[in-house]
C-alpha cells in the first residue's frame, strides 16, 4: 500500500523526537517528508541531505503567519497522513487547521511526553492556559489515532482525557542497531579500575544532573570514579559551580553538546539518566546498552519499562543523589562480582527489542490499519 506522510515539527534542533525523525528519515525516505515549521537546525540540516526535508522558517518572524499558513496548505496536499510530534500551542493550531482544510486525510497526534497539568498548562498568561487546554482536548478529538511512545505516556493521557482505547497504539521510540561494537570480555573488574560515568542528555534542572553530581562526591570517597557529562543547557554554569563547590571538579567533565555519543559510550561502564520528571520514555538509555552499558535511572514515567532490574541496570528507590549513588554502587559491585559480560548481553538484547526497525515496523502498521479504512 502506498503512502505519503507528513511529520510536522517546531523545529530541527538537536533533541530526542528530532533524532526520532531522522532515523526514520534514514530508513523510509520515500514515504516520509519532515516538516519544520518555526526553525531549522542540525537534524533539519541532515534529514535535508535525504532529501525529504521542508523547512518554513523563512515564513514570517512570528509563529502564526499567513505566508506560513499558505505554504503548509500547499505542503500538505500531497500526502495522506499528517503527523504532529510537537505539543507547543502553535504547533498544533496549524495541524488543527490542516484537519479542517483537509478532512479526508489522516491525522496522527503522537505523544512524546507523559500528561502533566503543571508541565502543559506554564504559561504565564491566563488566556494562553485556557487556549492550550481547549485545544489540547480538541487535537485528541480530532486525530485518528494518537500514538504514544511508552505505556506510561499512554497511561497518562487516558486517565487525563477518558481517550477510547481503540484511538490509541503504543509504539516504543528506538535506536538504529549498534552491532559493529562489543565491549571486550571482562570477567572480574580490579579494584583499581576507574569507573567512567557517563550521562547524556540537556542540561536542565528536570533532568536531575545536580543529583548525579550529588552521588559522585559520595561516590569518590568509596571508588575511582570519573564522570563524563555530554550536552549542553542552561543548567551547565550553575552544574559547573556545583562540582566547585562538592570539590568533585576533578573527576567530572563537561563535554558540551556531540553528535557522534559512541566514542563516549565505548569507554563507559555506567550511564546514568537521573531525569526527576515523568519522562515518557528514555532513549539514552537504549543508545547506552547498545553498547552494552547497563544503566541506573530514577523510577519516573516509561523509565521502568526500559530497565529490567539487576539485569540491564538498576532503578533508584527515591529521587536524591544519596539514591544515585547506592543504585551506582549496585552496579559497580556487580562489575567486581564478574557480571559485567551477563549485563553486556543483556543491554544488547534491550537494545535489539528497542530497535529503530521496530518503531518503523509499528508506525507503518498503524498507518496502514488507518488508511484501510473508509
Amino acid at each position: 500500500m502506498a503512502y505519503k506522510v507528513l511529520n510536522l515539527l517546531s523545529d530541527g534542533g538537536v533533541g530526542g523526537i528530532e533524532n526520532l525523525c531522522k532515523c526514520i528519515s534514514d530508513i523510509r525516505t520515500e514515504e516520509n517528508c519532515f516538516c519544520c515549521l518555526f526553525e531549522e537546525g542540525v537534524i533539519y540540516e541532515e534529514i535535508k541531505k535525504n532529501g525529504n526535508a521542508v523547512s518554513l522558517a523563512s515564513y514570517g518572524s512570528k509563529k502564526i503567519t499567513i505566508k506560513r499558513i499558505k505554504k503548509l496548505i500547499d505542503v500538505a496536499k500531497g500526502y495522506d497522513i499528517i503527523v504532529v510530534h510537537h505539543s507547543a500551542l502553535a504547533i498544533q493550531l496549524y495541524y488543527s487547521l490542516l484537519k479542517r482544510i483537509f478532512p479526508n486525510k489522516k491525522y496522527i497526534l503522537v505523544g512524546h511526553s507523559c500528561f502533566s497539568v503543571e508541565d502543559y498548562y506554564n504559561y504565564n498568561s491566563k488566556m494562553k492556559n485556557s487556549v492550550r487546554a481547549w485545544l489540547q482536548k480538541h487535537v485528541l478529538k480530532i486525530s485518528d489515532r494518537v500514538i504514544f511512545v511508552s505505556k506510561a505516556g499512554e497511561k497518562s493521557y487516558r486517565e487525563a482525557f477518558d481517550l477510547p482505547a481503540t484511538k490509541c497504539r503504543v509504539v516504543y521510540n528506538g535506536v538504529v542497531s549498534q552491532t559493529e561494537y562489543r565491549k571486550p570480555m571482562q570477567r572480574v573488574m580490579s579494584k583499581d579500575h576507574i569507573f567512567q560515568i557517563v550521562f547524556i542528555g540537556r542540561l536542565e534542572r528536570v533532568k536531575g544532573v545536580h543529583l548525579l553530581i550529588e552521588a559522585m562526591k559520595e561516590l569518590q570517597t568509596k571508588y575511582p570514579v570519573q564522570l563524563e557529562v555530554v550536552g549542553y543547557g542552561n543548567e551547565e554554569k550553575n552544574l559547573q559551580n556545583m562540582c566547585t563547590s562538592f570539590d568533585v571538579a576533578e573527576i567530572v567533565h563537561f563535554a558540551g553538546m556531540q553528535r557522534d555519543i559512541g566514542s563516549y559510550l565505548k569507554q563507559a561502564d555506567i550511564f546514568v539518566y537521573p531525569s526527576i520528571w515523568e519522562e515518557v520514555f528514555g532513549i539514552s538509555l537504549v543508545e547506552a546498552m547498545s553498547y552494552g552499558v547497563p544503566c541506573v535511572a530514577n523510577r519516573v514515567g516509561g523509565i521502568p519499562e526500559i530497565i529490567d532490574e539487576n539485569k540491564n541496570g538498576v532503578l533508584t528507590k527515591e529521587k536524591s543523589g544519596h539514591a544515585l549513588a547506592d543504585a551506582i554502587e549496585s552496579l559497580i559491585q556487580d562489575y567486581y562480582a564478574g557480571k559485567a559480560d551477563e549485563m553486556a548481553e543483556y543491554c544488547y538484547k534491550t537494545a535489539q527489542f528497542f530497535s529503530i526497525d521496530h518503531t518503523v515496523e509499528g508506525l507503518e502498521s498503524c498507518y496502514k490499519e488507518l488508511l484501510s479504512k473508509k
